[in-house]
């Protein structure tokens, strides 16, 4: 099987809150039969990522686009790998949320890229304006928005919890 199919089952699992280790590979094998991912044929692959999506949709999770565009050879733009990280920390964001969101979490990563970035994109492909190093300030932004949301979960508001 593709890295690429690999990484799939992984990410969807990560949204999910599936580690990668026992659990996923339970998982697996509880579907399919076989003890490892990148062994898996390409109808045991689908079977996998039937189960993934379903339980996506029975948590009420947005699952990430199906394709994610990869830059072509030459160009400056971000990474698959970058790509990747941000759709992983939109849904770490998602899942801090105190309250629920009407935005999708790609207008909602859309008003993120232009308050941070100054660059107006599109919901549906919002990487297409950005270059590699836009791609690291992005990651490093929404890591310090996963961050504030995780202390406020935790009531500590000012980065001191329980100190008044």
């Amino acid at each position: 099987m593709s890295k690429d199919k690999t990484r799939k089952i992984y990410g969807l699992a990560s949204v999910l809150g599936i580690d990668r280790g026992d659990e996923l590979h339970s998982l697996v094998l509880g579907l399919t039969g076989e003890e490892h991912i990148s062994n898996l044929d390409e109808s045991q692959y689908h079977t996998v990522l039937n189960e993934l999506y379903t339980r996506l949709k029975l948590s009420g999770i947005e699952p990430p686009p199906s394709h994610i565009s990869s830059p072509k050879k030459g160009s400056r733009g971000m990474s698959k790998d970058q790509q990747c990280m941000v759709w992983y920390l939109m849904y770490q964001l998602k899942a801090l949320d105190q309250h629920p969101r009407s935005a999708s979490l790609g207008e909602r990563l859309r008003g993120i890229i232009k308050r941070e970035l100054h660059v107006d994109v599109t919901s549906e492909q919002p990487f297409l304006w950005l270059d590699y190093q836009q791609g690291s300030l992005l990651i490093e932004r929404l890591k310090k928005y996963v961050s504030s949301a995780a202390r406020k979960r935790r009531g500590d508001v000012d980065g001191y919890a329980g100190h008044a």
